[in-house]
């Protein structure tokens, strides 16, 4: 069981730096066809990344993959979560390359039968900016 003690708790900072690569090797792998409304398209020989929108050079759920580099103390290492459901506030476009202060909070915790409810939100700042705000409701097994 989580201890209720961590609701409220924020975790270290990280600097993460924007690199939208890794969604990009993945469109390029062939998921551009099960993703096509993503801001990111392959080409039709398959060399490189086309824009195709505002957020083009990064996609705005990027940060969504950022939770993995992130600690969460509260969260035992033998435990996974699930993703039940999460909203991104994106303030302003990101920029390949920039370096964010990140930190996650837990905000709420609650236990039901053999699952434990988390909400987590993932802040982003760039100096005093904030520029993402992530919050993601989450399930792992009691």
């Amino acid at each position: 069981m989580i201890d209720a003690t961590w609701e409220g708790s924020i975790s270290p900072d990280v600097e993460i730096v924007v690199d939208p690569a890794p969604l990009a090797a993945a469109l390029q792998a062939g998921l551009s066809t099960a993703l096509p409304d993503c801001p990111l398209a392959t080409d039709t020989k398959a060399t490189s990344i086309q824009p195709t929108g505002v957020f083009a050079a990064v996609p705005p759920t990027l940060p969504a993959s950022w939770w993995q580099y992130l600690p969460q103390p509260w969260l035992p290492q033998d435990r996974v979560p699930i993703l039940r459901e999460q909203t991104v506030d994106l303030r302003r476009p990101l920029v390949p390359g920039e370096r964010l202060i990140c930190h996650v909070r837990l905000d709420r915790l609650r236990r039901r039968g053999s699952y434990e409810y988390l909400t987590c939100t993932l802040v982003a700042r760039s100096g005093p900016e904030m520029v993402v705000e992530a919050t993601s409701r989450l399930v792992v097994r009691a």
